[in-house]
This record gives C-alpha cells, structure tokens and sequence, in this order.
C-alpha cells in the first residue's frame, strides 16, 4: 500500500494491484449530469449499497467498538455503535464539531441524499 501512495504523490499511478481488500465499484457507469434549471450536478445514478461511506466511517465517526470482527464495506453499526447527536458532539444545525468525524453530518446533508460518495470529493486512503 504504501508503494502506491508515494507513487500516487509523485504524480504517477502505480503498476500492479495496490492489494486493496475491497474495490469501491459503486462508482462505475456514473456520472455527473448538470441540472440546468437548478444549476448543480446530480449524479445519473445514485449508489445502492453505500459500502465506500460504511468503510470511511469506520475512522471518519464518532464511534464505539462492539466487536473486532470488522470486515470492510460491512455497515458500520455490525462492529460499532455510532454516537448520537448529542450537546458538545455536534451543532445545533448537525455539523461535527471536531474535524475528521465528519460521518454523523454528512448522512443527514443534502449531498448524502442525492448520492454523493466520499471519494466524489476527497482521494481515499
């Protein structure tokens, strides 16, 4: 994993199977159609199993563990029991108060909704 990275941040994509445990395939035969009447993207399909948002949240939300049995893509509360909106977790309004565990807010915003992924936005590590 860590030949890809540094061959990814020296700007060549790596030869070979990096040796990921799951492939984020969710993705595939998508794209992003804009909406002229209301001047935003959506995407042409939106994904059905949401396994990519499951994997990040395992380090992305404010969690507790319940098992060690964590296989990735598998929904998040089979192995931990996420945090609830509780005061001084999170704003009145739903966003995360604490930079990275940003799971809890994004399934209750818009983008979520409309099928928005997290490597939509950001290069998954």
């Amino acid at each position: 994993m860590q030949w890809a990275l540094a061959a990814k941040a020296r700007g060549r994509e790596p030869e070979g199977d990096p040796g990921l445990v799951v492939r984020y395939d969710e993705r595939q035969q998508r794209s992003w159609v804009m909406d002229e009447a209301r001047g935003i993207a959506r995407p042409s399909k939106v994904a059905e199993m949401r396994s990519e948002v499951e994997s990040c949240a395992r380090c992305h939300a404010r969690r507790e563990p319940l098992t060690e049995e964590y296989r990735p893509g598998r929904l998040l509360a089979q192995t931990h029991r996420p945090a609830l909106l509780e005061e001084g977790l999170y704003y009145a309004d739903g966003q995360m108060r604490d930079e990275v565990y940003n799971w809890g807010s994004f399934l209750q915003s818009k983008m979520y909704a409309a099928g928005v992924t997290c490597s939509d936005c950001h290069d998954p590590h």
